[in-house]
C-alpha cells in the first residue's frame, strides 16, 4: 500500500511489441524519463502522440473535453488540470 512501484501501460507494451521495440533497455529509458515516451529516440511519432503523460496533455484540451461532456452530467464533474 505504500512505497514506490512501477506500473506499466499494457497498451503501450502491446504497441511496442508489435514493432519489436519492447526490451529491457527501453524499460530503463522509460524509468529514466519518468514514464514519458516523448524523449526516447526511435519511438515512432504515432506512438508518442498516442501515449502522453498527464503533464504532456494540453490543458485547453482537458477544459474543452470537460465542457463537451458537461451536457450529459446531471450534477457536477471534477476536472484536474496539470501544468508542467
Amino acid at each position: 500500500m505504500s512505497g514506490e512501484f512501477t506500473v506499466i501501460n499494457k497498451y503501450l507494451v502491446e504497441d511496442l511489441k508489435a514493432i519489436n521495440m519492447w526490451n529491457s533497455e527501453l524499460v530503463q529509458q522509460l524509468k529514466y524519463y519518468d514514464g514519458s515516451v516523448q524523449d526516447i529516440e526511435g519511438i515512432p511519432d504515432h506512438i508518442k502522440a498516442k501515449f502522453k503523460e498527464v503533464f504532456e496533455i494540453d490543458p485547453i484540451w482537458v477544459i474543452r473535453a470537460a465542457s463537451a461532456r458537461s451536457k450529459w452530467i446531471d450534477q457536477s464533474q471534477s476536472v484536474n488540470i496539470f501544468i508542467k
